[in-house]
C-alpha cells in the first residue's frame, strides 16, 4: 500500500512539474510573439512615416524632339465631279472604288427633257485615279449645281493637319514625318512636309500642313483619321530624364533626386523632350537617381524609402 502511494505521488509531482515547465516555455514563448509584434508594429510606423518612391538612373541619350499632330487622309488630287445636263442617273459605268484613266466614261444620265430625244449624257472622269464615292443612287436626280460622284490619285495620299500657331516656326518642308492609322495600328507610313500653308485661319489661329505619304497599294483612304508624328530635330548624348519626373511650371522646372535615403529638390533648365523623355539641360549630372514614382507630396530633404 505504502509503495502504490509512493508511486503515485512521484506520478503526480511528475505531472505537476511538466505543467509548470509548460506554463514557463508558453510565457518565453508568449513574450516573443509579443516583442515580434512590436517590433513588426514599430516597422511599419515607420514605413508609414517615409515617403515610398520609385527612382531611375539618369543617363545619356539620343533624344528626337516629336511633335504630335492628328489629320485627315486624302487623296494626291481629289476632285467632286458634277454633271453637265440636269437628269436621272441610269447607269454606274464604274464602279465605287473602281480605278479609271482620265476621260473614262464614269455614269451615263438620261436627260431631263420632256418630249425630246436626246441621248444619253455621259460624264467623265477628270483625272486618273479611284472612284471614292458616289453621292447618287440609280434613278436618283442630278443637276450641274450638285457633285454625282468623287474621284482620287491614291498612289500617293495628303495628311492634312493644322498647327497652332506657337509650332509654325518649327514647321519646314522635308520634315520628316510618321502617319498612323486606326485601320493599321502595328504599321507606319513614312512621309514627308509637303505644303505648309502662308496663312493662319482667323479662327483657329492654326495653319495648314499637307504631309506626302506614297501609298502604293492603295492602304490608306480618302477620310481616314489620322496621327502624325512630325520629327522637329534631335540631339546625341544629353542627360533625359522621364517626362512624369519633372514637376513646377515652364519657367521653374525642378525634380527630386535621392541621395543617402532622402529627397534633394534639384532646379533644373530643360530642352526637347518628345512624349516619354525630356532633355535636362542643366541642374542634373548623369546617374543621379531621379524620383521618378512619389515625388508629388515630397518636401525637399524629406526622408524616402526606395521600393521596387
Amino acid at each position: 500500500m505504502a509503495k502504490k502511494r509512493k508511486k503515485w505521488l512521484i506520478a503526480v509531482l511528475i505531472l505537476f512539474t511538466g505543467l509548470v515547465m509548460w506554463q514557463i516555455w508558453r510565457g518565453f514563448v508568449f513574450k516573443a510573439e509579443k516583442k515580434k509584434e512590436k517590433a513588426k508594429e514599430k516597422q511599419i510606423i515607420a514605413n508609414m512615416a517615409t515617403n515610398p518612391v520609385r527612382i531611375n538612373k539618369t543617363e545619356r541619350v539620343t533624344l528626337d524632339e516629336v511633335l504630335y499632330l492628328t489629320g485627315d487622309v486624302r487623296g494626291r488630287a481629289e476632285v467632286d465631279v458634277y454633271p453637265k445636263v440636269p437628269g436621272k442617273l441610269i447607269k454606274k459605268v464604274k464602279a465605287e472604288e473602281a480605278y479609271v484613266n482620265k476621260n473614262d466614261i464614269v455614269l451615263l444620265v438620261d436627260r431631263d427633257e420632256t418630249a425630246m430625244d436626246y441621248a444619253n449624257a455621259e460624264v467623265k472622269s477628270p483625272i486618273s485615279g479611284i472612284i471614292t464615292r458616289y453621292y447618287t443612287d440609280i434613278g436618283g436626280s442630278v443637276s450641274p449645281q450638285l457633285p454625282i460622284f468623287n474621284v482620287a490619285d491614291m498612289n500617293e495620299v495628303k495628311v492634312i493637319v493644322n498647327v497652332i500657331e506657337k509650332d509654325i516656326t518649327r514647321i519646314r518642308h522635308n520634315q520628316q514625318a510618321a502617319v498612323y492609322v486606326d485601320a493599321y495600328p502595328n504599321r507606319k507610313f513614312m512621309g514627308t512636309v509637303d505644303t505648309i500653308n502662308q496663312a493662319l485661319d482667323r479662327v483657329t489661329r492654326t495653319i495648314e500642313v499637307r504631309v506626302a505619304v506614297d501609298n502604293p497599294l492603295h492602304m490608306l483612304k480618302p477620310g481616314m483619321f489620322a496621327r502624325v508624328e512630325l520629327l522637329i530635330g534631335s540631339k546625341v548624348g544629353v542627360v533625359a530624364v522621364p517626362v512624369e519626373s519633372v514637376l513646377g511650371g515652364e519657367n521653374n522646372r525642378y525634380v527630386f533626386i535621392v541621395e543617402n535615403n532622402r529627397a534633394i529638390r534639384k532646379t533644373i533648365i530643360t530642352g526637347i523632350s518628345n512624349e516619354n523623355l525630356i532633355e535636362v539641360a542643366k541642374g542634373l549630372n548623369e546617374g543621379d537617381k531621379i524620383v521618378t514614382a512619389g515625388q508629388g507630396k515630397l518636401k525637399d530633404n524629406a526622408e524616402v524609402r526606395v521600393v521596387e
